[in-house]
């Protein structure tokens, strides 16, 4: 979805900021897998503290659940008690994230598995809450607690807290609870990191936002090629090579490394290189693929490329 700022060069898209955008695709999607007759999925949407916003709470859709990493000063405020007038939308002021962490009762403690490590969790869960100008949605806080310097395998280690709210889930008999258990909600905040990784891989791998244009549409269109382009590659290399497989030749574990968990996105990319290559000449070169040098060199990447894919054809 397009987000550009409103300082950005005009385009086709109007100025939009990422949390509307993010917003945006989630009401479509969400009514397309009602329309599919999905009613009963519920969405979870992962975001950093760019989408703790009013105006996201106020137009969620229903059957969405968000997860969303908050201020460590962030103001919260209790329900109204039972018996206050009707119209009290606040109750009191309510402690600050970062003021739990001084607390030494109350903490649990959980191990998440991510990628085939334990990760041990030491959280807490307050609320729920509400915050000014969302009153009809009740938050609940989960503080994680930091973990302290240590010398580790290779380098020293400090996790620092992290405050995370989570939209409230009406009960029958009126109360509000988590939407799902606290340990899967720090289970998936853990694994939102994937997403900057894929970030990181889009623009630095893939070019995702690389692309020279001019034309209005094009600006909008290109990215949006480029990144569905990513995501069939990435959801082919799964479909291929499972989430703990390798692709075969791509770095064989040797005396020194016994092999990863899983596959990166840089090995995917090795991978695919290998399988569309020739013995003596791959298609891409193995440090990039970029198409440098004259045009009669690049012509005859380009034949070469069609005559394979014809082979495969064929085949």
């Amino acid at each position: 979805m397009p987000a550009f700022p409103p300082k950005a060069v005009p385009g086709a898209a109007a100025p939009c900021t990422e949390w509307a955008a993010g917003l945006a695709q989630l009401t479509w999607l969400r009514a397309e897998l009602d329309a599919a007759g999905r009613r009963e999925q519920t969405l979870l949407l992962l975001g950093d503290g760019g989408f703790e916003v009013i105006g996201l709470w106020e137009g969620l859709p229903e059957r969405v659940v968000v997860l969303a990493r908050t201020a460590r000063n962030r103001a919260l405020y209790a329900l109204p008690p039972a018996d206050a007038h009707r119209n009290r939308r606040y109750g009191d002021r309510a402690p600050a994230p970062q003021d739990w962490l001084a607390e030494q009762d109350g903490w649990q403690r959980t191990t998440i598995v991510v990628r085939g490590r334990d990760i041990p969790l030491t959280y807490r869960v307050a609320g729920p809450y509400v915050r000014k100008g969302a009153a009809a949605r009740p938050l609940f806080l989960l503080v994680v607690r930091g973990v302290a310097a240590g010398r580790g395998r290779h380098h020293h280690r400090r996790r620092e807290p992290a405050f995370y709210v989570v939209n409230a889930s009406r009960q029958e008999d009126g109360t509000w609870a988590l939407p799902l258990p606290a340990e899967e909600l720090l289970a998936w905040a853990w694994q939102r990191w994937e997403v900057e990784v894929a970030h990181r891989a889009m623009k630095t791998d893939c070019g995702v936002g690389a692309a020279q244009c001019w034309h209005p549409t094009a600006t909008v269109r290109a990215a949006q090629w480029q990144a569905w382009a990513y995501a069939v590659g990435v959801l082919a290399g799964y479909r291929t090579w499972g989430y703990d497989g390798h692709p075969a030749g791509v770095r064989p574990a040797g005396l020194w490394w016994r092999g990863a968990a899983r596959w990166s996105l840089a090995t995917l990319w090795r991978g695919y290189r290998l399988a569309l290559g020739t013995p003596g000449r791959p298609v891409f070169h193995p440090a990039g693929a970029g198409t440098g040098g004259t045009w009669a060199e690049k012509e005859d990447w380009l034949h070469h490329l069609d005559a394979l894919l014809d082979t495969e054809a064929a085949a």
